[in-house]
């Protein structure tokens, strides 16, 4: 048996150190906003269809690049604008599937939004805009032996039962999101208040002998300012984002963010977590004349352009783990349809 121990201590902390990274990963989607616009949905099902387009999205995150069994993160997602009133989306639906992979563990989620917009006229007229939205969510874990050798390479792991006792979770979740202008809100300044509850029952998944892997109820709330300098083309954003959970875990990210009209942006920000990050990304307009278009349908004079987004970002962190890990890492292609009446 001796001669096993070292065998079992490596799966041994294999597991616990994937255990840690899974609820890292976790909380990362939960408890840190994602500097994308494009994936904004998935946290505040409110932002569907936030530019009043169809929107394809699709991404790939690695984190503590460098580290074998590192957390990594692919996703894809669609927003389509479904109703409209006057020539103004008034509904939107989305979907959000992701796949995360740590270590052995590894969760596939799937997320199904819904937004529908209101005229509250805070302002006094009928430019600014109120979005609700719900969304429900599901998600499969389970525990991947394919690249784990216990006891010298025996083919039945005696320490480790890999068998799924409940892989299944379910939740949902609510947002809110209130801007001031109308619909030519990307190059007009603005300002933007958002809040979301996620998680509204605690998703929760069991793997046998691993116990249960949770995520608790979160909330959130995104503030920022889109400023525009007079005849200029380009804005300046700065943002923040703040979220609680249960768990009594407190995170707050500030973001600032410049943008030139149809050719690129960049940004950069930090979180309490110790987080630090730089993005930047090129624009690919494509005029479009909407003379072929017809249904899903928003003001054809301000949407006559549909663009391909190409985003690169990467950070790191401070404190002792930077002396162990690299940099993470994330890649983002989103393309936008001009959708026309």
């Amino acid at each position: 048996m001796k001669k096993y121990l070292p065998c079992i201590k490596t799966v041994v902390a294999t597991v616990s150190i994937s255990l840690i990274f899974l609820s890292t990963s976790w909380a990362q989607q939960g408890q840190t906003w994602s500097s994308y616009y494009e994936k904004g949905f998935a946290f505040n099902p409110a932002l569907t269809a936030y530019w009043d387009n169809l929107e394809l999205t699709a991404s790939h995150r690695k984190e503590w690049t460098g580290f074998d069994g590192a957390p990594l993160n692919t996703s894809v997602g669609v927003q389509i604008p479904i109703l409209t009133r006057n020539l103004i989306n008034t509904s939107a639906v989305g979907a959000f599937i992701d796949k995360d992979v740590v270590g052995p563990l590894e969760s596939v989620g799937a997320k199904f939004t819904y937004a529908y917009r209101l005229v509250p006229n805070f302002q006094g007229s009928t430019l600014d805009q109120l979005k609700i939205g719900i969304g429900l969510n599901t998600r499969y874990t389970s525990f991947n032996m394919r690249n784990i050798e216990a006891f010298d390479g025996y083919p039945n792991d005696l320490l480790i039962n890999s068998a799924e006792t409940n892989p299944y979770s379910f939740s949902g979740s609510l947002g809110v999101f209130y801007i001031s202008t109308d619909i030519n809100r990307e190059y007009k300044s603005h300002y933007f208040a958002g809040f979301s509850l996620n998680n509204l029952s605690p998703v929760k998944s069991n793997i046998e002998n691993l116990g249960e892997i949770s995520q608790s109820p979160f909330f959130t709330a995104h503030f920022g300012f889109r400023y525009l300098p007079k005849n200029r083309n380009f804005y300046v954003e700065p943002s923040i984002f703040g979220s609680y959970n249960i768990d009594n875990e407190f995170l707050v990210m500030v973001n600032a963010r410049i943008e030139y009209k149809n050719r690129f942006y960049v940004s950069g920000g930090g979180d309490t977590n110790g987080g630090y990050f730089a993005q930047t990304g090129v624009i690919i307009a494509f005029k479009d004349n909407c003379r072929n278009r017809r249904g899903f349908s928003t003001n054809s004079k301000y949407n006559d352009l549909t663009d391909l987004r190409i985003g690169f970002k990467i950070g790191n962190r401070f404190g002792p783990i930077s002396q162990f890990v690299g940099v993470n890492y994330e890649l983002l292609l989103a393309y936008n349809f001009a959708l026309c009446n």
